[in-house]
């Protein structure tokens, strides 16, 4: 596991994360930059019982956000558009609709 945190600090460091790894986080109604999360690699990671979810996030209740390749879509596209979008309801809407912001 590269990071575990808030999902606040984990943007603020999503240049040093290597695109092959993959964000979960907690379960939650709104993402916020509070929201509690992991990145890990997870050709790497030890796997849970269905075979496919790493065991760190298996044990801890997490769900499957995002992954970094997929962020850094997100971030490139939010700035293509320049419009009054925070990165988090960026996110949100990728992640509900699986589609960039238009």
């Amino acid at each position: 596991m590269l990071y575990q945190g808030s999902l606040g600090n984990l943007l603020d460091m999503i240049d040093e994360i290597p695109w092959n790894y993959w964000i979960y986080s907690e379960l939650f109604e709104e993402l916020t930059n509070d929201t509690q999360c992991l990145a890990l690699d997870v050709d790497t990671a030890d796997l849970g019982e269905d075979g496919f979810t790493p065991l760190e996030v298996e044990k801890r209740g997490y769900q499957e956000l995002i992954s970094i390749q997929d962020l850094k879509g997100v971030l490139n596209n939010m700035r293509s558009i320049e419009g009054d979008v925070s990165i988090l309801s960026a996110m949100d809407y990728f992640i509900k609709n699986d589609a960039y912001l238009n």
